[in-house]
């Protein structure tokens, strides 16, 4: 891989972990000044602190994981310690990066079941310029009861507008 893919491939895996662990600056460090967010649920959330708000709920709501119980984000490999979270397929070009996976989600009556989940990462400058999204709806369901008001993200990105 040449050094270019390889640097978009590990901001991601670095975006993916800070996530992972709650580290809500760090996720925003990998990103453009203005990112653009195509979600799960077609909406569109523009601007660094419309994805901050958005961010700020969505990891009040998930329990962090410490970066060094992580397993390395790597094509077959899990994403976190659970069974199940496998990158399916990872592709690079000159643009972007896309990410094919499952995704594992513990329910309230404690079962485990995977979830197949799609995201692009574009790039510039050697940042990313934000996420597009898509999954099943039964994920994409629990993907937006994270999102405890939508309305303050909603608010933050028709105020920049």
């Amino acid at each position: 891989m040449n050094a270019k893919y390889e640097h978009m491939v590990n901001l991601v895996r670095q975006h993916a972990a800070m996530e992972r662990a709650g580290d809500l600056e760090a996720v925003l460090a990998t990103l453009v000044p203005n990112p653009i967010y195509t979600l799960w649920n077609g909406m569109r959330v523009e601007g660094m602190e419309a994805i901050r708000e958005m961010y700020t709920q969505q990891l009040a709501r998930r329990t962090p994981v410490k970066v060094e119980d992580m397993a390395p984000l790597h094509v077959g490999w899990s994403l976190n310690p659970s069974p199940g979270n496998v990158i399916r397929g990872m592709w690079v070009n000159d643009d972007a990066v896309m990410i094919d996976s499952l995704i594992p989600h513990v329910g309230p009556d404690g079962t485990m079941k995977e979830y197949a989940c799609a995201a692009v990462f574009p790039f510039e400058n050697d940042l990313i310029t934000g996420e597009h999204v898509t999954t099943v709806p039964e994920f994409s369901a629990i993907l937006d009861e994270e999102i405890e008001d939508w309305s303050r993200v909603i608010a933050v990105n028709k105020a920049k507008a």
